[in-house]
């Protein structure tokens, strides 16, 4: 109710807005009448309606810091929270973070996308900032979402730079998988390249989730770190909280790492000698590390997933069933985004075509 009743006469009090400091907006007026006080109040929701998404309220960074943060704080994965502070922190508040909120342009928050080293650093800013405006729609301190619109990026990195290489065989798999020498990065191999498995799901499994009876890993928890110390969480998505099977190549490997050199003491099969998961900063290193001392392709911790992904959509394993091994909710982002044949497959391919010619012409 925006109307009270006063020993005077009557109070019309009505919330337009939020002020710069993040202190409610509030306009009241004073009236003799209950009617002067009806179209008092029919004027000051007029005003309100005007005054929605006008750059005279609140700068990005109170909003940011008043309404947006605290929201999500509840209910954001720690690391999601981390990705959003980071953009904010470096990109979007040195740029925007002193404007008032209705006067960001779609030609600053593209200065800012332009300033970005990279595509991918633009892509997450970008992603970020239309986050925070969309809550700020959502609570009609907008009327529109100018991050929403369509933005030219910094060129993009190739695949190869920013992603490194993808093994495309099984094949090739087990010769790598074959020159670890080290339990940790065989271990890294074989979950990565036998069960394409996230980097933090491999990081957070633990021998309770591995029922060798049934030749079964159980995604249950993935690891995260962010501001300094670890975490282990719940998978990102319900499809991701899933049962793979393990080939009879990948069981015996697993074997192989739990009876080796007493790792059955430990939590789980990838670990540092003192029994605790290793950190994700370690598990780069020992790939980069068996990298360098072998000669195989420039393979990181995300390739090792893609690699198997490629690899089992070669090898004639339906995409619907890769999708689900890999615990995607869209059978397109197992397509679009995990699966890339290198030419020398290509190549391969053309033979099979030719043979496929050659037996039309035969008529067989």
């Amino acid at each position: 109710m925006s109307i009270y009743r006063t020993k005077t006469g009557y109070r019309v009090q009505v919330d337009i807005g939020t002020r710069p400091d993040g202190s409610r907006d509030r306009k009241t007026a004073s009236c003799r009448t209950a009617k002067e006080a009806r179209r008092a109040e029919i004027d000051l929701q007029m005003l309100k309606r005007d005054l929605r998404g006008r750059s005279n309220r609140i700068t990005l960074s109170a909003y940011i810091d008043g309404h947006f943060l605290p929201d999500k704080e509840e209910i954001l994965r720690k690391n999601t929270l981390a990705g959003y502070r980071r953009d904010i922190e470096l990109r979007i508040r040195p740029w925007l973070g002193g404007r008032l909120i209705g006067d960001v342009t779609h030609s600053e928050i593209q200065r800012m996308l332009s300033a970005c080293d990279t595509a991918s650093i633009a892509e997450n800013a970008r992603d970020t900032l239309r986050c925070v405006l969309s809550h700020a729609v959502d609570n009609e301190v907008l009327a529109h979402n100018p991050a929403a619109g369509r933005y030219r990026m910094p060129p993009k990195e190739s695949t190869r730079d920013r992603r490194g290489e993808w093994l495309t065989s099984f094949g090739e798999h087990r010769r790598v998988i074959g020159l670890a020498g080290d339990a940790e990065t065989r271990a890294l191999l074989v979950l990565g390249l036998c069960f394409g498995l996230r980097k933090g799901e491999i990081l957070g499994l633990e021998w309770g989730h591995v029922d060798f009876g049934r030749r079964e890993i159980h995604v249950r928890q993935t690891y995260t770190y962010t501001v300094g110390e670890p975490d282990m969480t719940p998978p990102k998505t319900r499809q991701s909280r899933r049962t793979v099977p393990m080939t009879d190549f990948a069981f015996g490997q697993m074997v192989a790492l739990r009876d080796c050199g007493g790792v059955t003491r430990i939590a789980g099969p990838v670990a540092d000698h003192g029994g605790r998961p290793v950190k994700p900063r370690r598990a780069t290193t020992l790939i980069e590390r068996f990298r360098e001392a072998h000669d195989v392709p420039r393979i990181n911790m995300s390739t090792l997933r893609h690699s198997f992904a490629t690899a089992a959509i070669r090898a004639g394993i339906d995409v619907a069933s890769v999708s689900k091994w890999l615990g995607h909710t869209d059978v397109t982002t197992t397509l679009n985004r995990y699966v890339r044949p290198l030419l020398t497959d290509l190549k391969e391919d053309a033979k099979a075509i030719d043979r496929a010619y050659a037996r039309a012409a035969n008529g067989t």
